[in-house]
Parts: structure tokens; sequence; C-alpha cells
């Protein structure tokens, strides 16, 4: 035991049902197939080494057959087999006798001494009883594929001394291909030996399970050695035989591990021993799949060309195995397991909770842990909307009710991120495994569910902040209205508190791209959640990938278009802004969004069960008429900054009698003169002040040129006549 492997048997020394006249079963359970697909594994198999397989059976036996509690029964030497009435080891030279020693034959003490049949007694006091003959049938088999392989090279190449040599290198002198061929058949009729009493005996001590998988086996080592002696007609029998066999072990173990998922255990014992599960029945579907299926194909096509037999009768004898009965055996095991389910989830059908339903895929809930937290979403959400109905409270009230809203709506939130850390941890453990259909199935499943939860939570979150969007949409709709209807004629407006309104107007726009922004994200996300495929593969399929495109990648494609096309008109409306006044970049994006917002349309018209499809394409149309009238808004704007106006749509306030010649919308006010009149400041000139105003007329030109001329001619030039000047 050595080796490290797991094999199950009675404790060291122990020996079991020690009295013959009673025969109780010690129902051994022996993964046959697990230990022999390890063994071949580690040594040599898929690589055809078929001799460093046969080493390590012989030292496999050599280890189990040594054991203490068996090393009597399973040795062959007269050391550890003494006869009933052997004496000690000094009974040879007793008094009475005197020649018993000399009798005794030179060498006799490592003399090979034939064993006995086990029987079903023997072998229901130890485990290794049924090992013994399980690696005994593996190694005669192991030795005939390896002469096999012998005969194949000496056929395969032209018959000379060299070649014939190297193909002979494992036998002792030159031989014929002939003989070889009857080697490795004498060593497939000895592996069918062994395992024909080694069936009976298994019968007879181990458990169902074992007995299943011993019968497989038999008949794949039965079915090889008619293979070879070309006998098809019960080579057909017997590989249809263990085909059966390994779909119904495959189909069995694949319930088994649905089962232990709904019992009640602690999560990482279920967990792993479910994984087990799926992993061995993958490995007898892709046996059955891979090795034993293309074998009854070739058999039953060697048979038909025999001409002895139709192919309805070829069929028909490949099913003898199968009957009535087990299949009516398979119904009840089926309907028991659908009734256990029901069971199970009895406390959760008013809810809903054993299964969900997305992408077009039914996925069943068997962790009770998952279902009882999608049993609380279920109850926090049938909470927070009945927080959500209009109330007649006072206002007090109504804040703590938001607050407290607020509170079970991050609930709700915690719960659908708890269900995706178990449902992750659950996917994480199925890619460890090794892929068959089984476990492919499983992850797809979780894949699905892992889908389901996230894009509920996005759910959520994006239709929370739809909603404050279009109560700022609202607000920001209502202000153009009233900047397009203007003010009546007895108000005004200064450019101070002008320029306020632009900054109010200007963070409400930004703070409405920055919540698409926050929408484009968990739309992109929804996009691109896990749970697509076909569920046949168990792979899912990106909508990247172009392969697959189903009704929900298009939803949220559509719904992807909508919000950039949104979120383009308010990202050009910034830059349309006084503030701002990049009046090309926000022709660029207004136009970007008119063509986003047709795409949208078809893509939302092209969904057929898309939720509030028809509200959406009637939103995309007001967003066209909404584009239309700010583009003609931004180029206004830009022809007044082209002309070099330093005013715009928002500038002096002024009324239209005093801006008849400027390039001044007038701000809100749109007046046509103020009512009463504004005081204007005038230039005056106080009398009182300017006494030589009724004496000078006109100043004498000549005269004051030709003072200042003598002036200038006569100034000195010399050093310090600034100060002689004076």
């Amino acid at each position: 035991m050595s080796d490290g492997e797991s094999v199950p048997s009675a404790a060291d020394g122990e020996v079991l049902n020690m009295n013959e006249d009673e025969f109780i079963p010690s129902n051994f359970s022996i993964a046959i197939h697990t230990i022999l697909n390890e063994a071949q594994q580690s040594h040599g198999v898929p690589h055809k080494d078929y001799t460093q397989y046969r080493t390590y059976l012989t030292s496999r036996l050599a280890r189990i057959r040594h054991a203490k509690p068996v090393i009597k029964s399973l040795s062959h030497g007269p050391k550890r087999a003494k006869p009933a009435g052997a004496g000690g080891a000094g009974a040879s030279t007793g008094a009475s006798g005197s020649g018993t020693g000399a009798s005794k034959k030179k060498g006799a003490k490592h003399a090979f001494q034939h064993r006995e049949t086990i029987t079903p007694q023997q072998a229901n006091q130890h485990v290794n009883f049924i090992l013994d003959g399980l690696y005994s049938t593996e190694r005669a088999w192991a030795h005939a594929m390896e002469l096999k392989a012998v005969y194949e090279e000496v056929v395969s190449v032209s018959v000379d001394e060299s070649n014939t040599k190297s193909s002979f290198a494992l036998t002792k002198k030159k031989t014929s291909p002939g003989k070889v061929r009857q080697h490795y058949l004498n060593r497939l009729k000895k592996a069918v030996n062994h395992v024909q009493k080694l069936e009976d005996i298994v019968q007879a001590v181990c458990d169902g399970n074992t007995n299943s998988e011993m019968k497989c086996y038999s008949a794949w080592i039965k079915g090889n050695y008619y293979c070879e002696i070309s006998d098809w007609k019960n080579a057909c029998q017997q590989y249809a035989l263990a085909l059966q066999l390994c779909n119904h072990i495959s189909k069995s173990i694949s319930k088994s591990a649905s089962t232990m998922s709904l019992s009640l255990q602690e999560e990482t014992t279920t967990t792993t021993t479910e994984a087990e599960s799926l992993q061995l029945s993958d490995f007898f579907h892709s046996r059955a799949v891979n090795i034993v299926q293309p074998l009854l194909r070739y058999s039953k096509y060697e048979l038909e060309q025999e001409g002895n037999y139709t192919r309805d009768e070829i069929t028909s004898l490949c099913h003898v195995g199968e009957s009535n009965d087990d299949q009516e055996n398979e119904d009840e095991e089926d309907n028991e397991l659908i009734q256990q389910k029901l069971n199970a989830n009895k406390f959760d059908n008013d809810s809903q909770l054993s299964s969900i339903i997305f992408r077009g895929h039914h996925v069943s809930i068997d962790e009770s842990n998952i279902r009882k937290l999608f049993f609380n979403i279920n109850t926090a959400k049938e909470e927070l909307e009945h927080m959500s109905k209009p109330s007649s409270k006072n206002n007090k009230k109504k804040k703590v009710k938001a607050s407290v809203k607020e509170t079970k709506f991050m609930e709700l939130l915690n719960l659908y991120d708890e269900v995706t850390s178990i449902v992750t941890k659950m996917l994480k453990d199925y890619e460890g495994m090794v892929s068959g259909p089984t476990v492919n199935q499983k992850r797809f499943e979780c894949s699905l569910l892992l889908g389901y939860c996230k894009y509920e939570k996005l759910k959520m979150l994006m239709k929370r902040n739809e909603q404050m969007v279009h109560t700022l949409r609202e607000s920001d709709r209502e202000i153009l209205n009233t900047m397009s209807g203007g003010v009546g004629p007895g108000s005004s407006a200064s450019p101070k508190m002008e320029q306020e309104d632009a900054d109010a107007k200007y963070k409400r726009v930004e703070e409405i791209a920055h919540l698409y922004d926050a929408l484009l994200q968990d739309a992109k996300t929804v996009a691109h959640l896990p749970g697509g495929g076909d569920g046949v593969t168990g792979i899912g399929v990106d909508a990247d990938d172009g392969q697959m495109e189903d009704e929900f990648v298009m939803e949220a494609n559509a719904n992807v278009l909508r919000i950039r096309a949104l979120r383009c008109y308010y990202i050009g409306r910034m830059y349309a802004a006084d503030t701002v006044a990049k009046y090309k970049e926000a022709l660029a994006l207004l136009e970007q969004s008119a063509v986003l917002a047709s795409e949208a349309a078809e893509e939302i018209a092209a969904c057929q069960d898309m939720e509030m499809g028809d509200e959406l394409i009637e939103s995309m149309a007001d967003l066209k008429k909404e584009v239309i009238a700010a583009q003609c808004r931004t180029r206004a704007s830009s022809y007044l900054a082209s002309r070099g106006s330093g005013a715009s749509s928002a500038t002096t306030g002024l009324t239209l009698l005093r801006r008849l010649d400027d390039f001044d919308s007038g701000g809100k006010t749109y007046r046509i003169a103020a009512v009463p009149p504004n005081l204007e400041p005038m230039p005056c000139k106080p009398a009182f002040f300017d006494i030589a105003n009724s004496y000078v007329n006109q100043f004498p030109i000549d005269e004051l040129e030709f003072y200042a001329n003598t002036l200038k001619a006569t100034g000195s030039r010399g050093f310090m006549s600034w100060f002689r000047k004076s």
C-alpha cells in the first residue's frame, strides 16, 4: 500500500467473519474503475508502455499478497502456508524421530506451492483477496497488450534478420508471429478466467455499486477476447452489456449527487462529495462514449460483413441485456428523486424558489442555503414595494420612511451579494474538475444562476438611477420651456442673476450626464453577463463572439444604444453652454446623439418581448426633437460668437429698444421697453464753476504757435538749465 492509493479494506490485521457456518457478507465497496484508471494513467498506459504497467502490477500484487491478514492464503511458498500437521522449528529433530530432518529435500524452503482456489468465505475476510484477483486480471491483460504490440510490429515490417531480432527482443529465442499471437491470446484467455472467478466472489461479498462495476469490467475484458478471436456475436453482446452498464452507472452516480445536494450537511463536505460524484459520472460516460461504443460499432460492422445476421437481428442481439424491468426500475428511481425534490421544496412552492428561468434556460435550485437566501430576497422585495406605495402621512414620517426604504434597499443588495459569492465559489469548484457532460452542465447552471443574480441586482440599481435622472430631466425641461416662453412684462433680471441661473443649469445638465455614465456602465455589464450558450456543451457564449445572440443580448444592446444617445445629448449641451462655448464639439455630439437614437429605436423595435418597448421607442422620438432644438440654439450661439459679439444667449438683459443695433438676445426677459422707463446716466457740465464759458470764443492758433516756437528756440541746453529756468 505504499503507492498512496486509497483502497477500502478492513482494519490492519483484522479478519472478518471467522465463523464459516454463518456467512455474513462484508459488503466491501471498491471503486474498481477509479483504482485501475489511476494506475493506468500513472504507469505508462497512455503512452502504450505496457511493460512498465505490468512491472508495476507485479510489485503491487506482491505487496497485496504479503499483507499480514492474507499472507498465509495468498503466498506460494510452504514457509508461509504450512501443512496442518507440521510442527514447530524443532519438529524435524524430535527425540523419537531419527531421520525426519534428514528426509527433507534440499531447497524445499523456497519451493513453489500452488495456491488453493479462493472461496467467497475467504474473500469475505479481507479486501485484499478481491484486489488480488483484480490486479491479476489486469496484469494478464497488460501482458497480452504488450505481446500484441510485438506481434503488430512484426507483421508491419519487412521480414529480414535485423528486423526480426529487434522485433523479438522480448522473447528469449526466435519464434514466428503465429506463436506470438497465440501467446497474447492465451494471456487474454487467462484474464477472462481471472475475471470470471472474481465476478462470482464480488457478487457474494461486495455491495451493489461494486457488483455493477465488476460486471462492466468483466464484460469489457470478455469483449476484448472475443474481438481478438473474431467471435463477433459474443463480442457484440459483451460490448453492448458493458456500454449499458457504463451508462447505468453514470446515471445512478449523477442521481446520487443530486440527492446529496438536497441533504442538509456541511457545505464543504457536500461540495467535495458532489464534486467527486460528478467527476466519476463523467468518467463512466466518457468511457462508454470514447472506448466501449467504438468497439461495439466495429464489432457490429464485422458481424454484418459475415452475412449470417441482418441489421435488425444484430440490433436486437446487442439489446439482449436490456429488459423492461430495468427500465421500470429507472423510472421508479426518477419518480422517487422528483418526489424528494418536491418534498424538499415544499416550503417555497408558493414563492417559486425551487427554480429560475434566465435567458431561456430553466435552472433548478437544489442548495438549501441558496433557496433560503432567495426566500429572504423575495420578502425584502415585497417590503420595499410596500414602502414605495404613496402614503397620506405627514412630511416628518415621510422622511423617516425614506431612510427605512434606503436601508431596506441596501439590505436587498447585500442579499444578492451573498448569493453571488456562494454561486461564484461553486462555479470555481466546478471549473477545477475534469471536463465532462455532467460537470459542464453543472458549470452552465452555475453560470446561469450567477448571471441571474447579477442581472437582478443591476436591474434594481438601473431602475433607481432611471428614476433619479427622470426627475432631473423633468426639471430641465421645465426650465427650457420657461426660457422659450419668456417672462412677464413687469419682470426684470440682472446680469448677476442670469449668470447664477446659467451656472445652475450647467450643473444640472452635468449631473444628468454623470448619471447616464453610471447607467451606461451598468448596461454594458448586463450585456456581458455570464449564462449565454446553448446548454449542451455547458460553455457560455459571450456577445462579442458573434456565435449566438439571444433575445437577452439584443435587449441589452438596445438599452446600451438608448443610454448612449441620451448621454451624448446631455454632453453636447454641456459643450454648448455659455461657460464652455465649444460649439463645434457640441454640434458633433448632438448629431451623434440623433444617429444613436435612430439605431436604438430600430433595435428596440426588433426585440419582441422587451419591457416597455413602445414607451422607449417614443422616448427616442422625443429625444430627436430635443436634439433638433438644441442644434438650432447651438448654431445661433456659434454665429453670435463668430461675429465677435460679447453678448450671447444670456447677456445684458436690455430691452429691445436699447439693443436694436447689438447682437444681444436680451437674456430671459425679451422686453420691448422698460415700464416705467429706467433711469439713465447723462454727462452734465456745471455752469457755476465754468467762469470763462461766456468770454472764450476761439483760440488764436497763429499767435500760440509763434509763442511756442520762440520758447523752443531760446531754450538753454546746458547743465543745470532746468535749475536756472526756475
